[in-house]
């Protein structure tokens, strides 16, 4: 049992590493970026001004008052915005065929978000109440977004998510047998009044 624990364990650590290095590498990236670039709504104010996106003012509860919960739309009313968001996404691009739509409530205002199957995704928002076109949230840029489909592993397709999920599976194998092979030389060593929990 203690031989096959070994043996599962360093091939587990042959195999693994370079998968694990990737994805270890590019998650540090993408904490390095959002230190080095943070995206203009978590940017802090510059000293004595004001930030570029305040928060709305709240008005305090009277005692005994419930905050009102949000109204929850009507499947109809859902209906007759994604209507109208896509014959908005019509006008604007009308050879493009629609692969997504969210939508999203920005405030009171709903704003439906299209992506558009453009050789280079493209992304636009609407006022999902009117059709006018509305602007998107901050974006962190195109680094960003490839650092987070490297990490994510689909730059290469569901191959590489695949992967990625085997690369996180083989790190939790890694931690399970290298504790176990751990636990069995420190119990081994206790039989020999020797408990240190580190050795050489």
């Amino acid at each position: 049992m203690k031989s096959n624990l070994r043996s599962v364990h360093r091939a587990v650590g042959i195999l693994a590493p370079v998968f694990l290095f990737v994805i270890a590498l590019s998650g540090l990236a993408l904490q390095v970026h959002l230190i080095v670039e943070p995206p203009p709504s978590i940017a802090p104010p510059k000293p004595g001004g004001v930030a570029s996106n305040p928060p709305p003012p709240i008005t305090p509860l009277k005692p005994g008052e419930a905050a009102a919960p949000p109204p929850s739309p009507s499947d109809e009313n859902i209906q007759s915005l994604l209507a109208t968001v896509l014959e908005a996404a019509q006008r604007a691009q009308p050879n493009a065929p629609v692969i997504a739509v969210r939508l999203r409530l920005q405030g009171k205002q709903p704003i439906g978000e299209v992506t558009f199957a453009t050789p280079e995704p493209q992304l636009l928002a609407f006022d999902a109440a009117t059709g006018a076109a509305s602007q998107l949230p901050p974006s962190l840029g195109k680094l960003h977004a490839t650092l987070l489909r490297i990490h994510r592993g689909d730059l290469i397709g569901p191959t590489g998510v695949w992967l990625s999920i085997a690369s996180g599976l083989a790190l939790i194998g890694l931690a399970i047998t290298g504790l176990m092979a751990y636990l069995r030389m420190f119990q081994a060593r206790t039989k020999i009044n020797r408990r240190a929990l580190f050795w050489k």
